[in-house]
């Protein structure tokens, strides 16, 4: 089978090192959306560092509404991501050894199917 490229998602180190950016990212939106949640109720922390004079520019773009989607988009991401079948699709794709396994498996249950 053709050699996986380092940078491609069928690569396993490369898709487990993705997915554990992904889970980083979506812990971070998830913090900072309970941060602006507090904000708004009069709460501690989140009004001291999301207070639109401390932001930076880059920051006070982004409101509660926006790192909500933001977060969703990461979570459907990461749904597609490790969906059992994705996941077993990727891992034929990338393995010749994980496909033989495939072929031997299904071709036992023909046999034992054709034998009822």
């Amino acid at each position: 089978m053709n050699q996986v490229n380092e940078y491609s998602l069928l690569n396993e180190t490369t898709r487990n090192e993705f997915l554990t950016d992904l889970y980083e990212i979506s812990a971070f939106l998830d913090q900072r959306e309970k941060e602006w949640q507090q904000s708004g109720k009069g709460g501690g922390l989140g009004v001291m560092l999301l207070d639109a004079e401390n932001r930076s520019l880059e920051l006070r773009q982004f409101d509660a509404e926006k790192i909500s989607k933001m977060k969703a988009a990461i979570e459907d991401v990461l749904s597609s991501l490790t969906l059992e079948e994705n996941r077993r699709a990727l891992t034929l794709k990338s393995s010749l050894r994980a496909l033989h396994r495939m072929v031997k498996s299904l071709e036992e249950k023909k046999y034992a199917a054709e034998r009822l």
